[in-house]
């Protein structure tokens, strides 16, 4: 498993590895202007979200993707499964759904 700290992109289908206190984020690529935004489903216990930020559109289009960091503390050691939707608010069925598997070691574990 790779080391994963804030700031970093977690590559596509790769789990994170971080130990008890770190932070770490997921990013995305959202389509606001169409509607579609990506939001976390219900965070485990052991995890808190600490925030959600979109980035600016690289082409300056408003329909353009832009990058949604979605950032998590790691509180407690475990096994996580963080699961995302990329949907519209008014629509009942989501355009895509990830998974990003996360293994938070205890602070005191060799890294």
């Amino acid at each position: 498993m790779s080391r994963q700290r804030e700031g970093e992109e977690i590559p596509h289908g790769l789990p994170v590895d971080v130990v008890e206190g770190e932070r770490f984020e997921v990013i995305l690529a959202d389509l606001p202007g169409a509607g579609y935004v990506w939001e976390p489903d219900e965070v485990a216990a052991g995890l808190t979200l600490l925030e959600e930020e979109l980035t600016a559109s690289a082409t300056g289009v408003a329909v353009a993707s832009q990058r949604k960091a979605i950032r998590f503390r790691a509180d407690r050691a475990g096994d996580y499964v963080l699961a995302f939707t990329l949907a519209r608010p008014w629509e009942n069925t989501p355009k895509e759904t990830r998974t990003v598997h996360v293994h938070v070691r205890p602070s005191g574990a060799n890294r």
